[in-house]
């Protein structure tokens, strides 16, 4: 009886100890967790300050490409660091370090909500001389709009940004005299009866057609009293002429990683380039008088 005892209260206390063991355990992942998670997220945050402050602007030279082994683009005069496509690991502590890598967006989705709108740049942003002949082709003359809601009416407008910003010999398929800046129109999202969603394909905005020879901001709003007012999934695609699907340049997938201790941790972040700007600015009002709100 004695010995029954002794094993029944050793065995408990060897469970005991146990579960003991097994919680400190579980409490340090936790805590290892929530480090590894700000840790990642640091890579990421560090990766979209240096797009967003412009120090990952590459050389203007022919030629010239980032470095990845010192993070710097090579070119003269404007040298700065880059973010490179492709995976490095950055050091961030004794302790713990993480991998970021950084690539475009093949497509977009947003959620437009009514009064909203949404505006996405069809030209790459990192590039040292925007908007400059010399620049590649960006080869945009489709977009291609798919809806959860059927059908959808949205309001888009286009913007020329090559015509703002040299008004000639940048658009080699349209003569600079005379040729729109803006270009505005509805655009009506419906569902054809072999097809799951509902999608549109826009090629031209108000008998204007998309150049690829052209760099252009495209912005879509959300108009109210014309749809149901019920928030609407929109996913944007791009295309050339070939329609061969694009990279959106203008937009990031900033995937960072980090191991702290024992536990590891993934952030994945979608961003534009750019920092993003408000619709609320879509208009302005002159008035002779005081407006009052």
């Amino acid at each position: 009886m004695a010995l029954l005892i002794i094993a029944a209260i050793l065995a408990s206390a060897a469970i005991f100890a146990n579960l003991i063991i097994s919680e400190i355990r579980q409490s340090r992942l936790i805590d290892q967790s929530i480090q590894a998670y700000y840790l990642a997220e640091s890579g990421a945050e560090r990766a979209l300050f240096q797009a967003r402050k412009r120090q990952a602007v590459q050389s203007c030279e022919i030629g010239v490409s980032c470095v990845e082994d010192n993070g710097y683009c090579d070119g003269q005069p404007n040298q700065a660091p880059c973010i490179t496509l492709s995976q490095g690991t950055l050091s961030a502590d004794v302790i713990g370090n993480w991998d970021v890598a950084v690539d475009n967006e093949m497509e977009t989705s947003i959620v437009l909500a009514a009064g909203s709108s949404f505006q996405l740049d069809l030209f790459g942003p990192l590039s040292g001389c925007p908007l400059n002949i010399d620049d590649p082709v960006p080869g945009v003359e489709k977009i291609e709009l798919i809806s959860s809601v059927d059908p959808l009416t949205l309001y888009g407008q286009l913007t020329n940004l090559s015509w703002l910003a040299c008004s000639s010999g940048l658009c080699s398929n349209q003569s600079s005299s005379g040729l729109p800046v803006n270009y505005r129109d509805f655009i009506s999202i419906t569902a054809e009866p072999d097809e799951p969603q509902a999608s549109e394909s826009i090629e031209a905005l108000d008998g204007h057609d998309i150049t690829g020879d052209c760099s252009y901001s495209f912005r879509i709003s959300y108009p109210f009293k014309i749809n149901s007012d019920q928030p609407t999934k929109i996913t944007l695609k791009t295309y050339d002429s070939a329609d061969q699907q694009l990279p959106i340049l203008s937009r990031l997938i900033i995937s960072s990683s980090a191991a702290y201790g024992k536990s590891f941790q993934n952030v994945i972040v979608h961003a534009p380039v750019r920092q993003p700007l408000s619709g609320l600015y879509d208009f302005v009002l002159f008035s002779e008088k005081i407006i009052e709100k």
